[in-house]
């Protein structure tokens, strides 16, 4: 096995064996409100590490958004606490490399490729050094909210209207969703838009995700679904947990993953890709105006 892989395995390992921790407790807000970032570099963590990030949080009770090296922490002036475990993550480093190629008139020569290679890195959440302050979030105000998700959405355009029922049709490309008054809440609001949103980057017109009803491919977009709206939800601001209809696929790809650790990591990246995508389509926007 290389150290590439044997880096994958371990982290992947380490996160189905703390999912398998919550089997009964998944209706708990696996992701919540704000994205895991870095504290010295200021860039938000990505891929499988937003899930690793998000589980060792629940599962340690931090409302910290804030990650860093040991080193890092002591650059800000704030130590680790003693006796405080680190959460080791996965960062993808560039490598340049040579290879012999051969020319269409025969001739041999070097040509400079590129790879990444993974690297584990330890990290330790704000609250489990010393002297770090967070500044206050400030509170919500209901129709103000509803109107910048909307507008979140919007800036997609992906097609979409207001129904009974949550749900995406790939024939139509149309996504449908209950109106703020007929959800619990603003929350519940956001992850249902999100969730039905992520679905739809999938369409041959976007990310050209393998979609279907038999249940292997149907679960494993559904688990894509929920961990993306889970990275768009930490991004505008409002917590996100795994869809109840979704609770027994969940439990059946621990399996899965416990076979093959590999596919989470595939699952993440997927996830990614479709967050990136409605996340994307913001910037797209502010510079069209």
């Amino acid at each position: 096995m290389t150290d590439k892989n044997q880096v994958i395995e371990n982290i992947a390992e380490r996160l189905i064996e703390a999912l398998s921790g919550f089997e009964g407790k998944w209706e708990m807000p696996f992701f919540t409100a704000g994205n895991n970032r870095n504290v010295v570099t200021g860039k938000d963590y990505r891929g499988i590490n937003v899930l690793i990030l998000a589980v060792t949080a629940l599962k340690m009770g931090y409302k910290s958004k804030k990650w860093g090296t040991f080193q890092q922490w002591l650059e800000k002036k704030c130590p680790v606490k003693k006796g405080e475990k680190a959460t080791q993550i996965i960062f993808w480093k560039p490598l340049t490399y040579k290879e012999e190629v051969r020319t269409e008139n025969g001739e041999i020569i070097e040509e400079e490729k590129e790879t990444y290679v993974a690297r584990a890195y330890y990290v330790f959440n704000a609250e489990q050094v010393e002297g770090y302050e967070e500044d206050p979030e400030p509170e919500k105000v209901d129709v103000e909210a509803v109107a910048e998700i909307n507008k979140f959405f919007d800036n997609t355009k992906i097609p979409y209207q207001f129904g009974e029922r949550a749900c995406y049709s790939p024939m139509k490309d149309l996504v449908t969703i209950p109106a703020r008054e007929k959800c619990i809440s603003l929350t519940e609001y956001a992850a249902t838009f999100a969730h039905e949103m992520t679905h739809a980057t999938g369409h041959k017109s976007r990310l050209a995700r393998e979609m279907g009803m038999e249940t292997e491919k149907y679960a494993y977009e559904e688990l894509i679904a929920d961990i993306g709206a889970g990275m768009v939800c930490s991004h505008i601001g409002y917590d996100y947990a795994f869809s109840k209809n979704n609770l027994a696929y969940l439990k059946s790809w621990l399996q899965v993953f416990k076979d093959d650790p590999k596919k989470i990591v595939s699952a993440c990246s997927q996830a990614q890709k479709a967050a990136d995508y409605l996340i994307g389509a913001q910037e797209e926007e502010r510079e069209a105006a």
